[in-house]
């Protein structure tokens, strides 16, 4: 478990579905704003194709309440 990067979220929902026996909530838009972050971190601010990474407040609160909900969601299943 300490070699595992917890924002490698289809590896952290196996995790959990194996310790937990639970089912993640849907965390597809979550995981776009992982790879966005990844392009932000590792390559500058570009995509591999050399985009510049575009983000507004928008955005911003968009996956704030993404994250927002896919947590309640979560702890109401480990909860269960």
């Amino acid at each position: 478990m300490l070699d595992t990067i917890y924002h490698n979220l289809p590896i952290v929902s196996n995790m959990y579905r194996d310790t937990f026996n639970i089912t993640f909530p849907n965390f597809s838009d979550i995981y776009k704003a992982v790879l966005t972050r990844h392009d932000l971190v590792h390559r500058n601010g570009f995509t591999k194709d050399g985009n510049p990474v575009e983000i507004d407040k928008g955005t911003i609160n968009e996956l704030i309440n993404n994250v927002k909900s896919f947590v309640r969601k979560l702890v109401t299943e480990l909860d269960k």
